[in-house]
């Protein structure tokens, strides 16, 4: 049974919502992602909602009144069946529909389910972290009984029930103790009976009184007697008197019997007489025709005459005719095989004509056209075909390189033609050298100015106006010196200038007053300045021609640098091309000798040379076609003579009946049907002959059979003529009247003893013995007695009573009483506690009967179950589980023989061991009902390595088995386990 779909309308968190499911799915969710509350569901529609006053969570919606769902399952005997449970009475309102359209109700579910339960199903099919979690709290030796009931049912109310009928036993009774309920009542009933007898005993009139009542109950019963003897003397009488004329009449019918005397007549001889003869009447009747029926039939078979060579030859004959088919077909095969033959020949012409093959065909045999031959010659192929485009590569590469070494040497010669001559350098050379000298004079003109300065400002060092126009003119000389230094010649000499005319305006301005001796001091300076000036003008360059100079050196020496580094790539080009030409060379050795090898291949196989060196591959295609077709037209010419010697062993033993056939020019398949025809004509008249021969016989026997019954009927004729003692027919119909008449008086003989045989007195032997009819006297004096015998009675039961109330008064008066109603009461009550305490030894009695009955059945199947799940899951650490009958204690043995109980293991160890009989238990019980298994986190504990042989084992039961497997989890590393794309189901 697979459950293939889900479909909530609406329960718990989920409404409209729609689930597809997989023989071994994996339902992942976080907490709270809905998980038990899928599980519920699937519970509930199977089984029914939980009731209200269950523990149960009945999971109805919040938001929606639509409560239920609808799933689909696949059972193999019913098909696609669909169960749909809504609201509605107490368990919900439940729909069944089957693939063929019937719809039922919970009736038909039932039948589907197989009558499982709700609770077996969880206990058997459902796994959850809560049996293992059992399997913690459960200690000592109990974990072992513990396992045990778990391997039966699934879960510990085996064990569970045991215990608890052990405990309410003792609670009511123990052989030695004295706190339990029956032995407390026991001790107080004998401390009961004990004051009972002593308050008897203070009665001092009681005893009398009961000894009085003893004696008029003795009397009683005799006097009750004698009235049943009398009653019983007066009922015999007058039986007597109403058999009386029946025993008369059965005395006078014997007398008559006595008259007829003896005599010996068959029973029913008249009838049985009678029948023989009109039986003797009719065979005599049908003797007749037979006769006239078997002499007809032999005049017949005297004109029927059979050829025995034919019919003796009758199997021969059929198996030639039967064959007739296959010679035809063998004969159509021949024509087949030598068209067939022909086409052939055309293709190996065709192929011989394409190869341009130049041997002979029978050659072919002796050819080596293997597999390693093929891929040898694919090989070589291949390496022709590396070959032709590494050819293609190296032309390639010879053009582009060819090319690249043109473009270089054409590059670098256009670099050296625009390289500067020697001319034009060394006057760009000198220019430069100009300029040097320019900043030279400029560097002294600017020291002069300095000196010139310094003595003007020490001459008007209070006027602030000159200290400033000192540190101004400070700032232009530092301006102009770091322009110097940094190659800004013309802007140098501009602020240089404007700072010399300034300088002189002012001298002639403002310091015309100044002292002689200061312009004696400065009269060297100012000549050589003039000097300097003068050599400066004389100077004919610009700051342009400078420039221009600086920039044409400047770029021949970048010219000259990329000159250099071209000429070393133009070198590199021309190596490349040299190991070019030397490829060149090392690829035609190698082509050389892959086409001395296609050639002597191609020569091996009677090939051109041509078609040996372009055309190999496609030769070996076609030589490997042209030895198929070859082998071919041998093997068909084989058949070819292999059905020629048939047919000729086969018209061999057709010549055999040559008698037969008139004209030998008819073909085999003409004489073949002139033997069918002859074979059935004749077959056709030994049938007829045989029907004859045995209607013959039918006759025969038919007459014979007749004779005999004549024969018969005459003798038992003769036998009733014996039997009557007679001899004629009229003498045997006289003794059979004497006969009715005697036994006319039999039958009513008969019917008197019937009705005396109804009466139960005893009934006299002899005719003398016979008493008389009672008169009613008798009766009168019988009736009296008996009315006297009452009265004594009844005096007798006045005297009874009087005795029994006196010792009711006794009884009723003080302690005794009390003593005596209380000592019944607590009888009551311990035979009310001993009939508790059988119930709980009666369901122990059938519970150890049943469990006795499972371990010698069913559960030596389960623990080899299990032992095998429980030796997978530890990776052979544990190779076997078994269990002691006597104690019922299960035992797991290491595989180093070492036997341990289920307590001694680790925790891990034993949910495991609890694992392997829940499956084992489940898997066996899914062979006769065939449900999914439900997992919801149940291997949580389990180390990676045996939780990987855990999910192993689940995924061989669910292919081995046909198991549906749904494992509910919120942990991410069970995901790896299942198909991703469509096991997986992501809550």
């Amino acid at each position: 049974m697979i459950i293939k779909e889900l479909v909530i309308y609406g329960y718990g968190k989920f409404e409209q919502y729609h689930l597809k499911l997989q023989p071994f799915s994996l339902i992942y969710g976080k907490n709270e992602a809905g998980k038990s509350t899928i599980m519920s569901f699937i519970h509930s529609i199977l089984f029914g909602f939980p009731l209200k006053q269950q523990s149960e969570l009945r999971y109805e919606p919040k938001t929606s009144s639509k409560y239920g769902g609808r799933i689909v399952l696949e059972d193999p005997d019913w098909g696609i069946v669909q169960i749909e449970r809504v609201k509605g009475k107490a368990i919900g309102d439940v729909t069944v529909k089957l693939e063929d359209g019937t719809i039922g109700d919970e009736e038909l579910l039932q039948v589907i389910l197989g009558g499982m339960e709700k609770s077996t199903y969880q206990s058997i099919y459902s796994f959850d972290i809560h049996g293992l979690q059992n399997v913690q709290k459960v200690k000592g030796e109990e974990l072992g009984k513990f396992l045990f009931s778990t391997s039966a049912i699934g879960t510990e109310q085996i064990m569970e029930t045991d215990q608890f009928l052990d405990k309410e036993m003792d609670k009511l009774f123990k052989p030695n103790g004295s706190r339990p309920d029956i032995n407390k009542q026991i001790a107080k009933m004998k401390v009961l009976d004990n004051q009972l007898k002593d308050a008897k005993r203070k009665i001092i009139n009681y005893e009398t009184l009961l000894q009085n009542l003893t004696n008029t109950d003795n009397q009683l019963e005799a006097k009750r007697k004698q009235m049943a003897d009398i009653q019983q003397e007066i009922f015999e009488k007058k039986e007597w008197n109403r058999i009386y004329p029946l025993f008369m009449q059965r005395k006078n019918l014997e007398e008559k019997l006595t008259e007829l005397g003896e005599f010996q007549f068959p029973s029913n001889g008249i009838t049985r007489y009678e029948k023989l003869a009109a039986e003797l009447r009719t065979i005599k009747k049908r003797l007749v025709p037979l006769n006239e029926q078997l002499e007809e039939i032999t005049k017949e078979l005297e004109t029927i005459e059979v050829d025995e060579r034919i019919t003796e030859n009758k199997e021969p004959i059929q198996f030639i005719v039967e064959d007739l088919p296959n010679y035809r077909q063998e004969a159509g095969k021949l024509k087949e095989l030598a068209v067939q033959i022909n086409q052939i020949e055309d293709e190996l012409l065709q192929i011989k004509t394409k190869l341009h093959y130049q041997g002979d065909l029978e050659a072919i045999k002796q050819f080596d056209l293997s597999f390693a031959k093929k891929d040898q010659i694919m090989e070589l192929v291949k390496k022709q075909s590396h070959l032709d485009e590494r050819k293609r590569e190296l032309e390639k590469n010879e053009n582009e390189l060819g090319q690249k070494l043109k473009q270089q040497k054409s590059f670098v010669n256009e670099l050296a033609r625009s390289r500067l001559n020697e001319k034009e350098r060394l006057h760009l050379e000198n220019v430069l050298k100009q300029e040097q000298e320019i900043n030279e004079i400029e560097s002294e003109l600017k020291w002069i100015d300095s000196q010139l300065s310094q003595l003007q400002n020490k001459q008007s060092i209070k006027k602030s106006g000159k200290t400033a126009l000192q540190f101004v003119f400070g700032c232009i000389c530092i301006i102009t010196l770091a322009l110097f230094w940094f190659d800004y010649w013309q802007i140098a000499l501009g602020i240089l200038s404007a700072s010399v005319l300034f300088s002189l305006v002012l001298v002639i301005t403002g310091w015309r007053k100044a002292s002689d001796a200061t312009i004696k001091m400065n009269e060297p300076l100012i000549l050589k300045k003039r000097q300097l000036e003068k050599k400066y003008d004389e100077i004919q360059i610009t700051s342009e021609d400078i420039e221009q100079a600086r920039e044409k050196l400047n770029k021949d020496q970048l010219i000259a640098k990329q000159e250099e580094i071209e000429n070393i790539r133009l070198e590199q080009l021309e190596r490349q091309f040299d190991e070019l030409v030397a490829s060149f060379e090392h690829w035609e050795n190698e082509t050389r000798a892959i086409n001395d090898e296609l050639l002597e291949m191609g020569r091996s196989y009677f090939l051109p040379d041509y078609m040996a060196k372009h055309h190999l591959m496609e030769c070996f295609t076609l030589l490997e076609q042209l030895k198929t077709r070859w082998n071919e037209k041998q093997r068909m010419s084989q058949q070819i003579e292999h059905l020629k010697m048939i047919q000729t062993e086969k018209e061999a033993i057709l010549s055999k009946y040559d008698w037969l056939f008139h004209a030998s020019s008819q073909n085999y398949e003409e004489r073949v049907l002139l033997l069918k025809t002859e074979l059935n004509k004749q077959l056709e008249l030994e049938k007829i002959q045989a029907e004859k021969l045995a209607k013959q016989q039918e006759l025969v026997n038919q007459i014979a059979t007749c004779k005999a019954e004549l024969k018969q009927v005459e003798q038992e004729i003769n036998v009733l003529f014996q039997q009557a003692n007679v001899e004629t027919e009229a003498q045997f119909y006289l003794v059979g009247e004497k006969n009715e008449k005697r036994n006319e008086l039999l039958n009513e003989f008969e019917l008197v003893n019937k009705q005396l045989a109804h009466s139960n007195l005893n009934l006299p032997d002899g005719m003398n013995l016979i008493p008389s009819y009672v008169d009613e006297t008798t009766f009168t004096e019988l009736n009296r007695i008996k009315e006297a015998i009452g009265k004594e009675i009844e005096q007798l039961e006045k005297e009874r009573v009087s005795i029994r109330h006196e010792i009711t008064l006794i009884e009723e008066g003080g302690t005794y009483t009390e003593l005596l109603h209380q000592f019944h009461q607590e009888k009551y009550e311990l035979e009310e506690m001993a009939r508790t305490w059988a119930v709980f030894q009666t369901a122990k009695y059938v519970l150890q009967k049943g469990m006795e009955k499972y371990k010698v059945e069913r559960l030596p199947k389960v623990l080899l179950q299990a032992s095998k799940y429980f030796s997978f899951i530890t990776d052979g650490a544990y190779k076997q589980i078994f269990l002691d009958q006597e104690s019922d204690q299960l035992f797991v043995e290491r595989k180093d023989g070492m036997l341990f109980t289920p307590n001694e293991v680790s925790q891990a160890t034993g949910e495991q061991l609890y694992i392997s009989l829940r499956f084992a238990l489940a898997v066996l019980s899914h062979k006769q009902n065939p449900y999914p298994f439900i997992i919801d986190d149940g291997f949580v504990h389990f180390d990676e390595d045996r939780r990987d042989q855990m999910m192993y084992l689940l995924k061989e039961i669910s292919a081995e088995s046909g198991v549906q497997i749904l494992f509910f989890t919120c942990h991410n590393i069970f995901k790896s386990y299942f198909d991703r794309q469509h096991s997986v189901v992501f809550l």
